[in-house]
């Protein structure tokens, strides 16, 4: 059941990452800020990414140091045997493939059109600020509207690493989900 969910939570946050920067591209306007992608981000990712990784941890092992030369050739059969046993479809493969194809496309198109770090804020006002490493030295700067927008836009592209995350997410998932389904033999 916890598959299922982080593969849902995995799915989520590479959609809304990648559907954020994409919007971002033409308009410079955003769905949802940096700072509430971030904190999407961190509310699916801590939880999920510890579960998947004990998850796999327990089903593939972890390697002891100083083994001989057989038990480390048995232990990579065995692990080529789960690995082949979670991903068993050419289909399944090819799909994760073409999105981690996409992913990349977001993640690179997102720099070519302007990516950049920093943190932007609303104050009461309404005042626009933002800091980053190039203006001002990061201390806050006002900003118009039209410049905020334009540098939360930037922040959400720089976020774009998202979806790899969500892609790990859900095809560890996906792939836990099938080795449960049919275990190696």
């Amino acid at each position: 059941m916890i598959d299922l969910a982080a593969g849902a939570g995995g799915a989520a946050l590479l959609l809304l990452a990648a559907v954020d920067s994409l919007a971002s591209w033409p308009s410079n306007r955003v769905m949802l800020s940096h700072d509430d992608l971030s904190d999407i981000a961190g509310a699916t990712l801590i939880p999920l990414w510890f579960w998947l990784i004990a998850s796999l941890a327990l089903v593939v092992g972890v390697s002891r140091p100083r083994r001989g030369k057989e038990e480390r050739a048995a232990r990579r059969a065995a692990e080529k045997q789960i690995w082949g046993a979670m991903f068993p479809h050419r289909r399944v493969r090819i799909g994760l493939g073409i999105v981690a194809l996409l992913c990349l496309g977001v993640v690179v198109g997102g720099f070519a059109v302007g990516g950049s770090k920093g943190s932007a804020r609303m104050l009461t006002g309404p005042r626009y600020q933002v800091s980053v490493p190039n203006l001002n030295r990061s201390d806050w700067t006002d900003v118009p509207r039209e410049q905020y927008d334009r540098w939360q836009a930037e922040f959400v592209r720089e976020d774009g690493f998202f979806t790899f995350f969500g892609l790990f997410l859900t095809g560890g998932s996906l792939g836990l989900r099938q080795l449960h389904r049919r275990p190696p033999r």
